[in-house]
């Protein structure tokens, strides 16, 4: 029976080793990233790469839905993917400090 993962974040660090490491053991890797450019020796490699922004709504289900469409199911979803701004806290505006928390605990 073949295993499904789905990956945010693959393009480097803990999110790609994360995708390289489940193909080695015999998954069929989802997994999408901004940075399209960093995508392609994955796909080479045999995991199925997309484009992926965590902040849309429509980005996450398209990956979702091509995983689901393709293997007819999900095992596995690990949420790499992270958003950030670089600002001083003091100076923090609260739509910022909103979106973040909402990505993190709401989607």
């Amino acid at each position: 029976m073949t295993r499904v993962v789905i990956i945010t974040g693959i393009s480097s660090g803990m999110g790609r080793a994360s995708a390289l490491y489940f193909k080695k053991q015999v998954f069929e890797v989802y997994g999408g990233a901004r940075r399209v450019n960093k995508l392609v020796e994955l796909n080479e490699a045999g995991i199925h790469t997309q484009v992926l922004d965590v902040t849309d709504k429509i980005s996450i289900r398209s990956l979702v839905d091509r995983a689901i469409s393709e293997q007819g199911q999900i095992d596995v979803l690990i949420n790499n993917a992270g958003y950030g701004d670089m600002v001083l806290w003091n100076k923090c505006l609260l739509l910022m400090l909103r979106n973040n928390l909402k990505l993190i605990f709401l989607r």
